[in-house]
C-alpha cells in the first residue's frame, strides 16, 4: 500500500491501541464497503456512518483509508488502553444494542450490517460516549 503525505499526516495522530472509532466516507460518491468482498458488499457514501472496535486503531485506519481511497473521516472516540479483547468486544456489543434502529441492511444479502444510516456523527458520538459511561458504571457494580 502506498503511503502518501496525507496518509502519513492523518495516521500520525491515531494511537496503536484498542478503542472504539467512527468512520464516515467523505462525499456523495458511492464506494463499496470492502473492496476484497465487493461482490457481496453494498456501497456507501457520506450518508452512511459506522462505528466499531479496533485492537489497533492505526491499523484499522489504514484499512478504511485504502477501501475509501483516502476519502474517509476516521475518528477514535474511546481509547481503551487497559481493556482486554473481551472487554472491548462487550463494550462494542453494548453500544451496538443502542443503535439497532439505525442499522443498515445489506441489499444483496438482507443481513444487518455495522454500517448505520439516518444518524449524524454528533448523535453517534454522543451515544457511544453515554454507552461507554453506562458500561463502565455497570462493570463497577
Amino acid at each position: 500500500m502506498f503511503k502518501s503525505k496525507d496518509f502519513l499526516t492523518r495516521s500520525s495522530v491515531i494511537p496503536e491501541c484498542h478503542g472504539i472509532y467512527i468512520a464516515q466516507p467523505i462525499g456523495s460518491r458511492m464506494r463499496v464497503i470492502d473492496k476484497r468482498r465487493a461482490d457481496i458488499m453494498p456501497s456507501v457514501n457520506d450518508a452512511h456512518i459506522k462505528f466499531g472496535k479496533a485492537h489497533n486503531l492505526k491499523r484499522r485506519f489504514k484499512d478504511y483509508y485504502y477501501d475509501n481511497d483516502g476519502d474517509v473521516e476516521f475518528t477514535p472516540i474511546i481509547i481503551c488502553k487497559d481493556y482486554t479483547k473481551d472487554k472491548l468486544k462487550n463494550l462494542e456489543k453494548h453500544v451496538k444494542s443502542k443503535l439497532k434502529n439505525y442499522q443498515m441492511r445489506n441489499p444483496k444479502t438482507n443481513r444487518p450490517l455495522e454500517w448505520l444510516e439516518g444518524i449524524t456523527y454528533v448523535n453517534l458520538k454522543d451515544i457511544i460516549i453515554k454507552s461507554h459511561n453506562e458500561f463502565e458504571r455497570l462493570a463497577s457494580l
